[in-house]
C-alpha cells in the first residue's frame, strides 16, 4: 500500500530540518517531492531515503539552512585599534578644559 503525500511542515517532525531546508533540497533534486499548487509535497519514505543518505544530523534542531552574507566584511583588528585610539585620543585633547 503506497503512503500518502506529507507536508513540508508535517516532514519537519521526522528530522532535524526545517521546512524551509526540506523545500531548498526538494528544488536541487537531493530530495524527492512533488508539487500541488504552491505547496512542496513528500512521502515519509522519500525522507527516510533521503535521511539515511545524507544522515549529518548532531541532534541539534536545524531552524534556517546555511545562509551566505555577501557584501558584509567583519571589522578587523587594526581597524578597532585605530578606532580606539581615535577616540582615547579625542576625549584626552577635547575633555581637558584650560
Amino acid at each position: 500500500m503506497e503512503k500518502e503525500y506529507i507536508s513540508l511542515k508535517d516532514a519537519t517532525k521526522y528530522c532535524n530540518y526545517s521546512q524551509e531546508y526540506l523545500n531548498l533540497r526538494i528544488r536541487q533534486g537531493k530530495l524527492k517531492g512533488v508539487k500541488f499548487g504552491r505547496n512542496w509535497l513528500t512521502k515519509k519514505e522519500w525522507l527516510e531515503e533521503y535521511l539515511n543518505k545524507n544522515q549529518r544530523s548532531s541532534g541539534i534542531r536545524r531552524i534556517l539552512p546555511e545562509l551566505k552574507i555577501t557584501g558584509v566584511r567583519p571589522l578587523r583588528t587594526g581597524f578597532l585599534v585605530a578606532l580606539v585610539f581615535v577616540l582615547l585620543a579625542g576625549g584626552i585633547v577635547f575633555g581637558k578644559e584650560s
